[in-house]
């Protein structure tokens, strides 16, 4: 007696061409608070790319992700699939963060690309504690939390998740990973200060690196998720970061060619 599964149905429904899915050609990883909201909004309005219909799939972070065939045609059911001469492409900004996920990708799509946008990392480990404490996530003032981070890291996977404020900072351990397991072809690293100040070029720069036409383009300035803090760092608080990062940042300047003066000044 022949056993057939609904599962083994619909791993062979997706085998057969017509119902095969197209590969997500493009995911912008992060960096979380450095404007991948924006950057996905703009990206959407392209008549050439197609967003993911859930706003962060979170697929390759996931805990129970697979590599099965299956679990990819699901992933790929989040995206429209009626034109394939569309580039499809995701947000999922704690990508660039985890440890496992760059490898995952890389299964998935060995010809993807990745998108990743750094914003100075003490602005975005302030910005990233004021998210948390308005969702209820973080009780503690931001200075105890970036002088105690290693030790709550240590305590649950939850903190990790959330209250990562300091080290989700350290991009030089991100980017290199990236660099281990894509060609350079494969990556862009956008500085978030010039996608905020010159964003207009900074997107033909996007639109270039994905092989979209920026011609066909209109651009229209918008902000998108703009939020407005209860209070300002304080100057002891940038200088406890920058004593953190002042290495770090170093190490990005000479991997990526950057001048991040700006990031220093306190």
């Amino acid at each position: 007696m022949i056993q057939f599964s609904i599962r083994t149905f619909l791993h062979r429904l997706s085998q057969i061409r017509y119902f095969r899915h197209k590969k997500v050609d493009f995911i912008v990883i992060g960096a979380q608070k450095s404007g991948t909201s924006s950057l996905r909004h703009y990206l959407g309005r392209h008549p050439h790319i197609s967003m993911s219909y859930t706003k962060e799939p979170h697929f390759f972070d996931d805990a129970s992700y697979s590599s099965h065939p299956l679990s990819y045609y699901w992933y790929e059911k989040d995206f429209y699939q009626g034109d394939h001469d569309k580039l499809l492409g995701e947000v999922t900004p704690i990508l660039s963060y985890l440890l496992e996920a760059p490898g995952r990708i890389k299964a998935y799509n060995s010809k993807i690309k990745l998108i990743m946008l750094l914003r100075n990392p003490i602005d975005r480990a302030f910005s990233h504690w004021n998210m948390e404490v308005e969702r209820g996530n973080e009780a503690q003032d931001f200075l105890y939390c970036i002088t105690h981070e290693q030790e709550r890291l240590r305590s649950t996977e939850q903190s990790k998740m959330y209250q990562s404020y300091v080290d989700r900072g350290y991009y030089s351990i991100q980017v290199n990973r990236l660099k281990e397991l894509f060609r350079d072809e494969q990556l862009l690293f956008v500085k978030y200060e010039d996608y905020v100040n010159r964003q207009e070029a900074a997107l033909t720069r996007i639109f270039d690196f994905l092989g979209v036409p920026s011609s066909t383009y209109e651009y229209k300035a918008q902000t998108v998720h703009k939020r407005t803090y209860n209070r300002q760092i304080t100057q002891e608080e940038k200088e406890v970061l920058l004593s953190k990062y002042d290495n770090d940042i170093s190490d990005l300047e000479e991997l990526l060619d950057w001048d991040c003066i700006d990031w220093r000044k306190c």
